[in-house]
């Protein structure tokens, strides 16, 4: 008959279990860890990269280059104004929600009878300049 372990044995085994898979993991990505690097690098856009560079006071034409061009002091500079402009494009992304959204209906705003069956499924409204939500 088998006991239940207790909950120090069964958190024990789970942190042998979670510290083995990690230690496979970091194994497994310890032998090339730059080639992922250099792979991240490559696969962002040429824009993406240029920004950056910019960013980190560093001339953006060297975006085309690969990522081994760059020493350890350039990468800290990239990746500390990459961080920076992350932090910064969220603020942008979150003052750029709402606004007005234009009238491009001339002030018609009805809806076109559908093809098939003919029916139109709104009603005319008067148009306003307020917004109506």
């Amino acid at each position: 008959m088998s006991r239940k372990p207790t909950a120090a044995e069964q958190a024990a085994l789970s942190k042998a279990i979670g510290n083995a898979a990690l230690d496979q993991c970091r194994e497994l990505l310890n032998t090339d860890k730059e080639a992922i690097r250099a792979q991240f690098w490559a696969s962002r856009k040429p824009a993406t990269k240029k920004v950056a560079l910019m960013a980190a006071g560093l001339d953006p034409a060297r975006g085309e280059n690969s990522l081994r061009t760059f020493n350890a002091l350039e990468r800290v500079a990239i990746r500390d104004a990459a961080r920076y402009l992350a932090q910064q494009f969220e603020i942008i992304a979150k003052a750029a929600q709402g606004g007005e959204f234009p009238d491009r209906t001339g002030g018609d705003r009805t809806h076109a009878p559908h093809t098939v069956t003919g029916i139109a499924y709104s009603v005319p409204v008067t148009v306003t300049d307020k917004a109506v939500h």
